[in-house]
């Protein structure tokens, strides 16, 4: 879980350097909010993984997307 963590503040800070210079957030703007969504994306990992209950916490995701990403039938196990 710490792990996870520490990526997602890697991210972060990655994103922030870049956003210092208007010339990268004018040619980069989507990268820039692809690198945000990761750390979002992550952040919710860490929390799920360091859940009391991690089987159930997929439900308290508030990124639709990823909420049903999560909580989508595993496809792993159909042979």
């Amino acid at each position: 879980v710490e792990e996870v963590f520490l990526v997602r503040e890697l991210l972060n800070s990655l994103g922030e350097r870049l956003v210092e210079d208007p010339h990268v957030i004018a040619r980069h703007l989507e990268a820039l909010q692809n690198l945000d969504r990761a750390s979002q994306i992550l952040e919710h990992l860490g929390s799920i993984l360091g859940a009391e209950d991690p089987g159930a916490a997929p439900q308290a995701v508030v990124m639709h997307d990823l909420r049903a990403r999560l909580l989508r039938p595993s496809s792993a196990n159909d042979g």
